[in-house]
């Protein structure tokens, strides 16, 4: 990756590691539902995240949720949903902005 991939890959992580933060437990604080994670990135949106990859993420998300729901049953869809998420980063390493 080269400057302005670098960049947007950064953009992309951090909107990941945000997300992360927000939907495990930490010693200091309960972990959130998908819900209201998402609720928190969309309040970033356009301030402090990119807002195309915002959009993005969320609809990765969404589909990752519907799939997971339609063909499997987990103990929790939060406890389950990175099964895929190096997807969303790969994407985004991989995609020219």
């Amino acid at each position: 990756m080269k400057g302005h991939d670098l960049k947007d890959f950064v953009k992309a992580f951090t909107i990941v590691d945000i997300f992360e933060a927000l939907v495990n437990e930490r010693p200091y604080k309960k972990k959130m539902s998908l819900e209201e994670a998402m609720q928190v990135i969309e309040e970033m949106k356009g301030s402090k995240l990119d807002e195309e990859l915002v959009d993005e993420f969320k609809e990765y998300v969404e589909e990752k949720i519907e799939y997971m729901a339609r063909v499997a049953q987990f103990d929790t869809i939060t406890d389950r949903y990175d099964s895929g998420i190096g997807q969303f980063l790969d994407k985004q390493r991989n995609t020219d902005f």
